[in-house]
């Protein structure tokens, strides 16, 4: 995209922009997955927008999970489709796990539904560090791969919502 620039600040609208500029043709079979999207620092307000990834999951501060709502075909599959914003806000405390579907993958050895499972751990952790909950996901997943390597990429980003305070020495 060197030297191109959108002109929205919507996810959405700038998604629709990537599938038209990187679409699979007869000799390649090349889409990509991704989420798009920002967060309000002051107001711990998101907005996103999902193509093919798996959606995120917020882990509140008062002890309950779930998934955050989208989704849609990966960049490049399909010329033209659509993709949707979806907003919601973290309150204090809150945590929003992105990761990548290579964790899904692993997942997939073990019975039950992935998402719920990753979930189910991630709840469970809820009063650890995200140091220490990211060091225990990375042992737990290498548990539930059973191999000596992962077949796939091994990705996770976590944003912890503050009070809304500037947090900067100004």
């Amino acid at each position: 995209m060197r030297g191109k620039s959108s002109s929205s600040e919507k996810p959405s609208e700038i998604l629709l922009e990537l599938n038209n500029l990187f679409q699979m043709g007869l000799n390649t079979c090349q889409y990509f997955t991704m989420i798009l999207g920002y967060v309000n620092t002051r107001t711990f307000e998101v907005v996103m927008s999902i193509a093919g990834h798996p959606p995120p999951i917020i882990v509140s501060a008062a002890g309950k999970s779930r998934l955050a709502k989208g989704g849609g075909f990966p960049v490049g599959f399909f010329r033209d489709i659509g993709y949707e914003d979806y907003s919601f806000s973290l309150n204090p405390g809150d945590r929003l796990y992105i990761y990548s579907d290579g964790i899904t993958e692993i997942c997939d050895i073990r019975e039950g539904d992935n998402s719920n499972i990753v979930m189910d751990f991630l709840l469970s952790q809820r009063d650890q560090s995200i140091s220490d909950v990211m060091k225990n996901f990375r042992e737990i997943i290498r548990s539930w791969n059973k191999k000596p390597e992962l077949d796939d990429d091994f990705s996770m980003m976590v944003i912890e919502a503050g009070d809304g305070k500037d947090q900067g020495a100004g």
